[in-house]
């Protein structure tokens, strides 16, 4: 949450610095799903801040990370379940694998 504070608007940020300050909201979400199916505040917010990263190339993935574990929490499966086979297809297959559903 401390870089959530810090960091309101990762758009406002450079390309680079998006990409770590995502990184570690990607990995929250990641390890919380495999603890919890809770869909917390917190949860909200570091979907909602990651949310907030630039529309480029170089932040796709973590964009489509963000939107698959939106998907997952909202239990919309066939979105969690057709951004997984795009990960597939697009050679991210042990990624999508290891994904918590």
């Amino acid at each position: 949450m401390t870089l959530i504070r810090k960091y309101k608007d990762l758009d406002k940020e450079k390309i680079e610095k998006q990409r770590r300050l995502a990184t570690v909201g990607i990995n929250y979400l990641f390890n919380f799903r495999k603890l919890s199916k809770e869909f917390n505040k917190t949860v909200l917010k570091i979907i909602s801040w990651i949310k907030t990263t630039s529309i480029v190339p170089e932040l796709g993935i973590i964009r489509e990370l963000n939107a698959y574990f939106l998907a997952v929490y909202e239990g919309n499966i066939s979105v969690s379940t057709n951004i997984k086979n795009v990960l597939k297809i697009s050679g991210y297959q042990n990624l999508a694998n290891d994904l918590p559903n």
